[in-house]
């Protein structure tokens, strides 16, 4: 059950893979619609998410500039987060998430996740562990 900061999806992708992520954002506002969603994206790319209420907050990371992304992590760090989902599966994304001191942290798998995630999933596994039926 996510009771506070619900998730951190987080992201340094591009716009198109953020749209990417639609249904999965619909999915977790549909079971947890009172949890407070944090986007973790490139500045300038998370505002249709804000405006649509699909995230209840945007931390805005810009690509290359560490201090950016430290600046994130502290200020996730700062709160409760019960769930970090990363769909990007870049090695940026996972070492930006190892800082995250989460409850649970879930993604795709790759050779190098088991490391950093407490769960991850082949394809379309990674939706169906997730959320069974619910979203497939």
């Amino acid at each position: 059950m996510i009771t506070n900061e619900a998730c951190g999806r987080c992201s340094n992708s591009f716009l198109g893979d953020l749209f990417l992520s639609l249904p999965l954002l619909k999915q977790i506002r549909k079971l947890w619609p009172s949890a407070r969603v944090s986007l973790v994206c490139r500045a300038g790319l998370g505002s249709f998410f804000l405006e649509t209420q699909l995230v209840s907050q945007i931390y805005k990371v810009k690509k290359g500039d560490s201090a950016s992304y430290l600046e994130v992590q502290r200020n996730l760090n700062q709160g409760t987060i019960d769930l970090v989902i990363a769909p990007h599966v870049s090695l940026r994304t996972a070492l930006f998430c190892l800082k995250l001191k989460a409850r649970e942290k879930v993604t795709f798998r790759k050779p190098w996740n088991f490391l950093i995630f407490e769960r991850d999933y082949y394809g379309r596994a990674f939706f169906q562990k997730l959320f069974g039926s619910f979203f497939c």
